[in-house]
């Protein structure tokens, strides 16, 4: 009899470890996390390559050090092969990128949440326009 107690207390304790751990219900599924982008940003502002630009803008919510900035000469027009600067409220240069064929140049190692003037460098365009660090802008171009 005594036996038979121990082997009883025994059954219900490991049977009961088995559920304690969740039995498969919904709340014990793992929470998958989006794998962040790994970088290590600049002291200094500088330009980003197309690949890096991309990956950051395919992200929820743009870096707060990072500018984006789509050039376009006309509503279906992109800027290809035009060089954009990156300035200082001051008007100091900072930074110059060339667009590619999708027109997107992006600028890392900025001060967040800061206010910077992008500008069209070239013979044949001008425009500029008032960005932030932390998000993506347009930025409108048109023969001089």
């Amino acid at each position: 009899m005594k036996y038979r107690s121990i082997v009883f207390i025994l059954i219900n304790v490991l049977s009961l470890s088995a559920f304690a751990h969740g039995g498969g219900s919904p709340s014990s599924a793992p929470k998958w996390k989006e794998k962040e982008i790994e970088r290590h940003a600049p002291h200094h502002p500088e330009s980003l390559d197309q690949d890096k630009l991309e990956k950051f803008m395919a992200a929820k919510e743009m870096l707060p050090d990072v500018v984006a900035i789509h050039c376009k000469l006309s509503e279906f027009t992109n800027c290809r092969g035009v060089e954009i600067g990156l300035y200082d409220l001051d008007g100091k240069s900072l930074a110059k990128a060339h667009t590619g064929t999708s027109g997107l140049v992006g600028f890392e190692g900025l001060k967040p949440r800061t206010g910077y003037i992008a500008k069209i460098e070239g013979e044949k365009y001008i425009g500029e326009s008032r960005v932030r660090s932390g998000g993506s802008y347009g930025l409108s171009g048109e023969r001089k």
